[in-house]
């Protein structure tokens, strides 16, 4: 609603108000679901520069924001481990020397 409204924002500016760095980053994705369903742009005259965000989408009615990302996956802690590796670290294929041991 604020970026229908103002057309035109920086990013500081979006999130100026903003009590932690979650609710940054929240705002960040909540900005590229934006650029994604095509009701947004960004303009950045250099890297690192001041970002600049853009409504394009119409003046009234609801966005439709997909859920693709929403669904339900497989726990941080199943599969995506290797069991001999401790808690966290990422599974590694096997490799020539797996298999001599």
């Amino acid at each position: 609603i604020r970026m229908r409204r103002s057309g035109v924002a920086t990013f500081r500016d979006l999130v100026a108000d903003a009590e932690s760095t979650m609710v940054v980053v929240a705002r960040f994705l909540a900005l590229l679901e934006l650029f994604r369903e095509s009701v947004v742009t960004f303009e950045q005259a250099s890297a690192l520069g001041e970002l600049t965000v853009r409504w394009t989408g119409t003046d009234s009615g609801d966005v439709q924001v997909s859920d693709e990302f929403d669904e339900a996956g497989p726990a941080p802690d199943d599969a995506s481990t290797d069991s001999t590796a401790p808690t966290g670290a990422p599974a590694r294929p096997p490799t020539d020397r797996d298999e001599q041991a």
